[in-house]
Order: structure tokens, then sequence, then C-alpha cells
């Protein structure tokens, strides 16, 4: 019988493959003279109405991957915790990249699951909307959760559908 998708299992499962895939699609990313966007793979077919994952790929700045921890483990998590409480997404966590190495194709990576594609679609809305609940002042939002280009670099997405046994 199948295991649920976020079952623990699949949850490992799903991550040695997210690494291993992330670090292929982060170092082809890093490896890029000039890439005007992080590359985003998506493997879900367009007709497919099962469970998603959504892992995004980011690279803190050189000296900045503790502010950059910090602030994922304060700022964003309370836009996360609101978001997900409104069904923005079932469940999120974030993995950071044990290499220590300047040139790690990503250090942290953050695996959103959702019910379906349709719930993926309608994160942003409700991630804004999340913002805005938790952060209401703009100048104290803009602050805690405005561009974060100097802490980090997106570097990829990839969405993915259910691990296979």
């Amino acid at each position: 019988m199948r295991q649920p998708f976020r079952s623990w299992v699949n949850a490992a499962l799903l991550c040695a493959l997210v690494s291993f895939a992330g670090s292929a699609l982060a170092q082809t990313a890093a490896q890029a003279a000039a890439p005007a966007r992080p590359k985003m793979i998506d493997l879900v077919p367009a007709d497919y109405t099962g469970e998603v994952a959504l892992i995004t790929y980011f690279r803190a700045q050189p000296g900045m991957i503790d502010v950059y921890s910090k602030w994922m483990g304060s700022s964003a998590k309370a836009v996360d915790d609101w978001a997900a409480a409104h069904g923005a997404f079932e469940s999120v966590v974030t993995y950071a990249n044990p290499d220590p190495s300047p040139n790690v194709a990503w250090t942290h990576m953050r695996v959103f699951t959702f019910k379906s594609r349709e719930q993926m679609k309608g994160m942003g809305a409700v991630m804004d909307a999340a913002h805005k609940a938790v952060y209401p002042d703009e100048a104290v939002r803009e602050k805690a959760i405005g561009h974060k280009e100097y802490m980090r670099e997106s570097v990829g997405t990839a969405t993915l559908t259910e691990v296979i046994k």
C-alpha cells in the first residue's frame, strides 16, 4: 500500500533527491556567466492532480549564512506560519546545507508541500496577505521582509510530485 506523501520515509527520500537535484540545478545556475533569472524546473505534468512539492534554493551572500539563517527563523517564519494557517501550503521546511565552502551551489533549501497544483498557484496571493497581516505597517514590513538581495540570491526552483519507491 502506498504511503502518504508527507510520511517520514518519503520526506527523507525527497530531501535526498532534492539535495542531489538541487546541487546540480544550483551548480548549473552558478556556472552560467550571467544568468538573467534563477533556473526553474517543473517536473509535474500539466494534468497532474495530486500532491506536489515546490523546492526553492538560495545561496547566502558571502559572510551572510548566519544572518540569513537567523532571518529565516524569525521574520520569515512568522509569515510562513500565518500563510500555512490560511491555506498557502500544507507545510514548509527549510534545510541548511552543511557544506561551509564559499563555492557551494546552495546554502538554504525550502521545501513547500501542497495538496494540489491549484493550491500551489494560489500561494503568492496568500503570502502577500501574510506579509500585510504579520507586518501591517509598510515601513516595518519592508524592513522585516523586503528585498533581501544583500543577504541571499535565488539559485533555482523545482516542482515535483512524489518520490517513487
